[in-house]
């Protein structure tokens, strides 16, 4: 019986009787009787101690009251007297005899290596769970201990081999007779050989055992025979390979890129077939986006939305009714009070068979989750998923009443033919499955946060809005780098010029992440400082250079300071139809024509900006209505300035009129119809050329080239004559009549009549008066003398000076524009809201 847990009592087995020292006591207690053996145990001759007492020879007086009336059998072990003094161990057995007592005895350490030598015998034959099995050298069986009997559910096996009696599927017996043979041949041992093989029914299972071999040698040495020692190592093969199957997963699932939605789905993918038929994954909306994660998840009705789900190819094609698509709300997960918001809040894993899930769907009003689980769930199961104490959502898993038990990976060798509840190896497998998803799941949503943030950063310091001007639509694309930041040091920029003309500008800083990412801006504001100033191309670039070294030493930093920048600076101008250009090292510009041909500009590429060398040049070419100016960083180019994949692209671009132009509202009779729309070429570019990204964030800009139109100009000669002052305000105010400018006479002609009579008073001739209409009202008055003038503040007293001080204050902008040959002063104002 088995008390308290312990383990069942075993009846007492006393030793048989042995050895070859025999005596006769009589009824008085006196030997009658003295065997030979009993003369070489204790050395008495049989003269020497017949009819003496028996108790005479008892080496211990304490032995006499405890064998004395005692029941006949073994009477245990006890001290005999020898002849010459000393004493000897030895085992007592008792047997009547009409009367009389036949005594039997051995020496004590002899019945103990006996009582050994049977205790080894039993637990190895009938009480050990390790199947041992005994073989004769023809492979046929001398013995099977009781362990091995059960496992293989035979009986009569003597005499006989493992082929004959053992059940189908048993295991692999062509490799088991090799094994035997390769012992027998060798005489060497066959140690921790891994067997698979399957019980038989009832009850049948897949088992791993762990086989040793081994010769029986006899006396000459040669095998005699075999043993087998089996040790069932299922449940340590099972843990191994949970755990291969958790570190795979670890690979698997967190060795993808870093996107949330894409590390769930490969979760899924992972764990069906290996753990189950049917998975899927529901994320709260801040683990599959860039917001902040909620603690409070968990007990809050914030939805669970479907992330991902797997289906086993048997089961492939048949989505439960219920099954939200990606993105969607998971309404069951979502339910409050829920089977999954039960586990979610409690941390811990939730199994239920498919009668519970039942029967938790019926209680939270959805039937038709209901009749499915009902219907087709076996087993279920919910794993919260947790990044340390922030919960992002949880995975089910699901086994269906048609799937095979799979205990071991790969196909069993007989399956049967139903499904297995999800045992607690499994729960604790999942689980930690489920633990290192949910790591690379927060570092996903950590990365993209992160990334989103620094992109944010990167589009804020650069210009977010491009406005079309009436001479030319700009369009642009700024493609993030494939790095983890995302950000590099592409930059660009468009820059309003004075008398119509425009900037356009693109660069390239050296290095990537965020030093790159903030050092352009630093240089993009010092361009635009320095196009304000009216400035040529090539004097930009001078300027840049020395403010680049400046920066390159003021912003150093240890490993990742500035190095330097490459800049193509580009000025369009729709009047005289030219373009002005320098290039610091950057890619060449390109143009794409009416007719659709594509040509590089042929232009000096100076170095980059912070490199020692020769100075800047700059490059005067024309250009026709309708071309476009393509300009580009290197991620759409080769390395060394001649983009020929961008070119092939640019001619591969389809006819204009195939193309979408949403940024132009021209209708298809006017003259702007047929040409490149901008945005629809930037968008075909980066089609061709980037399918995975650049490995650098990278800038392409598209500009489409327009005259300004006569009617929105006027110039006139003014003559080296005080009287062209009354002349010049004359035709200014008719001109702004034409236009419908009339609020604009009074202020226009005081600034005139200053820039003229500076340029007749200061200047040389000859003298010329421009009027431009296009964002704003643009006044020019150019002469052929480099002395500019500037603003005073005159004194109470003095007779001049107040001129420009007035140009000044009745102006919205106003400066001085240098040429080849003189200067030319411009003045511009807002124009009237209603025009």
């Amino acid at each position: 019986m088995t008390v308290g847990g312990a383990s069942p009592q075993r009846p007492r087995v006393d030793p048989r009787p042995q050895g070859d020292a025999f005596a006769v006591v009589d009824p008085t207690g006196r030997l009658s009787h003295w065997s030979p053996g009993a003369e070489r145990l204790l050395g008495y001759r049989a003269g020497d101690v017949l009819g003496t007492a028996a108790t005479d020879l008892l080496g211990d007086r304490a032995d006499t009251a405890r064998l004395v009336g005692r029941r006949p059998g073994h009477l245990g072990s006890a001290l005999l007297r020898h002849r010459d003094g000393r004493t000897v161990e030895a085992a007592l057995w008792a047997t009547p005899l009409d009367g009389s007592w036949l005594l039997q005895a051995d020496r004590g350490g002899a019945v103990r290596r006996t009582q050994l030598d049977h205790a080894l015998l039993n637990a190895l034959f009938a009480e050990s769970p390790v199947v041992v099995g005994v073989f004769d050298i023809d492979r046929r069986f001398l013995a099977l201990n009781r362990a091995g009997r059960l496992v293989a559910g035979i009986t009569g096996i003597e005499g006989r081999t493992l082929r004959e009696v053992a059940p189908p599927g048993l295991l692999d017996l062509d490799a088991f007779e090799e094994r035997q043979r390769t012992v027998l041949d060798t005489g060497e041992p066959l140690v921790r050989v891994r067997v698979e093989g399957t019980t038989p029914a009832p009850g049948s299972r897949r088992v791993v055992w762990s086989e040793t071999v081994l010769p029986l040698r006899g006396g000459t040495g040669e095998p005699i025979g075999l043993a087998h020692i089996l040790v069932d190592d299922t449940r340590q093969q099972q843990a191994r390979e949970r755990l291969r199957l958790v570190n795979e997963a670890g690979l698997r699932i967190g060795g993808g890129p870093l996107d949330a939605r894409g590390t769930a789905q490969r979760l899924a993918e992972f764990v069906v077939p290996r753990l189950c038929d049917r998975a899927h994954v529901a994320l709260f909306e801040f683990a599959l986006g860039t917001g902040e994660p909620d603690p409070d998840a968990a007990s809050s009705a914030l939805p669970l939305l479907r992330a991902a789900t797997a289906t086993a190819a048997t089961h492939a094609g048949r989505p439960g009714p219920t099954d939200p698509g990606a993105g969607e709300t998971d309404r069951f997960a979502s339910t409050p009070g829920g089977p999954v918001r039960r586990a979610l809040a409690s941390g811990r894993p939730l199994l239920l068979t498919g009668e519970e899930l039942s029967s938790a769907a019926t209680d939270s009003g959805d039937t038709r989750a209901a009749a499915e689980a009902r219907e087709r769930v076996h087993s279920w199961l919910v794993v919260p998923m947790y990044a340390g104490e922030q919960p992002l959502g949880v995975a089910v898993l699901v086994r269906s009443k048609e799937v095979p038990e799979h205990p071991l990976p790969g196909p069993p060798a007989t399956p049967p033919p139903v499904a297995r509840r999800f045992e607690r190896d499994d729960v604790v497998t999942a689980a930690e499955i489920v633990r290192r998803a949910g790591t690379a799941i927060d570092h996903a949503r950590r990365y993209a946060r992160e990334r989103a943030r620094a992109l944010d950063l990167q589009r804020l310091l650069l210009p977010s809005r491009l406005s079309n001007e009436p001479t030319i639509d700009v369009a642009y694309r700024h493609l993030p780098a494939r790095g983890p930041s995302g950000l590099g040091g592409a930059w660009y920029d468009y820059i309003r010029l004075s008398g119509a003309r425009t900037a356009l500008v693109v660069g390239d800083a050296a290095g990537n992440g965020l030093p790159a990412a903030l050092y352009a801006p630093r240089i993009r504001t010092a361009t635009r400082v320095l196009a304000d100033q009216d400035l040529t191309p090539d004097e930009v670039l001078t300027g840049l250079d020395a403010l680049v070294t400046r920066f390159m030493v003021d912003f150093a930093q240890p490993d990742n300071g500035p190095v330097g920048s490459t800049c193509l600076f580009v000025a369009f101008d729709p009047i005289k139809q030219e373009l002005s250009l320098a290039s610091a090292g950057h890619p060449l510009p390109l143009i794409r024509a009416a007719d659709r041909s594509v040509r590089a500009v042929d232009m000096p590429v100076g170095r980059p900006l912070g490199v020692h060398g020769t100075p800047y040049e700059s490059t005067v070419m024309p250009w026709t209505d309708g071309d476009v100016l393509v300009l580009s960083t290197k991620g759409f180019g080769a390395a060394d300035g001649h983009p020929g994949a961008l070119v092939a692209a640019l001619r591969s671009l389809p006819a204009p009129s195939s193309l979408p132009s949403p940024s132009s509202p021209a209708s298809p009779s006017s003259p702007e119809a047929p040409q490149t729309d901008p945005s629809a070429l930037c968008d075909h570019v980066i089609d061709r050329l980037s399918p995975s990204g650049p490995l650098c964030d990278a800038v392409l800009m598209a500009a489409r080239l327009r005259s300004l139109r006569p009617e929105r100009y006027a110039d006139w000669d003014l003559a080296d004559d005080p009287a062209e002052v009354g002349r010049a305000r004359t035709v200014v105010a008719e001109q702004l009549d034409a236009w419908g400018l009339e609020d604009l006479e009074f202020g226009t002609q005081l600034m005139v009549s200053e820039l003229v009579t500076n340029a007749l008073r200061y200047g040389k001739p000859p003298i010329r008066l421009r009027l431009i209409r296009d964002q704003g009202l643009t006044c020019e008055v150019t002469d052929h003398s480099s002395t500019s003038p500037h603003v005073r503040h005159a004194a109470d007293t003095d007779e001049g000076g107040r001129g420009l001080y007035m140009v000044a204050q009745l102006a919205d902008l106003w400066g001085t524009r240098y040429h080849d040959r003189g200067k030319t002063i411009w003045v511009s104002q807002p124009l009237p809201p209603e025009t």
